[in-house]
């Protein structure tokens, strides 16, 4: 495959991965809430294992772009935008942790317990993290734009 169909072809990939990660989050925000029944708990604990996967999918596409894009590597790797667009995605996915634990927690308290839903003390932080997550989520297509625009590099 020529390199810019390549590129066009990771770059869509990337960014189809990145709006699934909005969706995701956006649907453990609705779902995860006061009066949460033991059938959505274990929706959610399935939404979040896909999460986990478009992430991943969504670094590996990136990965992809910056080695096998139509721009040389060093256009990212000499760029500080770049830089801080990878800390933020680690900041994210480490945000993600606590509510992905407690997600598993909640349904096996549920497989051993029918009655076992989680407490409001429990949603209401696991809403917490899922907001913040989402809310720097919003910076990433803004850091996008710009590295794409060249801002930030400097050879």
């Amino acid at each position: 495959m020529h390199i810019m169909g390549l590129d066009t072809v990771l770059a869509v990939f990337h960014h189809l991965c990145v709006f699934g990660l909005f969706v995701i989050l956006a649907s453990e925000m609705a779902l995860v809430r006061p009066g949460i029944s033991a059938d959505t708990v274990a929706r959610v604990a399935r939404i979040d294992g896909a999460y986990g996967i478009v992430a991943a999918l969504a670094l590996v596409a990136g990965a992809l772009r910056v080695l096998y894009g139509a721009k040389v590597t060093e256009f990212y790797t000499h760029n500080p935008i770049f830089w801080t667009k990878i800390g933020l995605f680690i900041a994210i996915g480490l945000l993600s942790i606590p509510p992905t634990l407690n997600f598993i927690r909640w349904h096996k308290a549920l497989c051993a317990n029918p009655n076992a839903l989680p407490d409001a003390k429990s949603l209401q932080s696991t809403r917490r993290f899922v907001h913040f997550e989402l809310a720097l989520l919003f910076l990433l297509p803004i850091l996008a734009a710009m590295i794409a625009r060249g801002i930030g590099y400097s050879r």
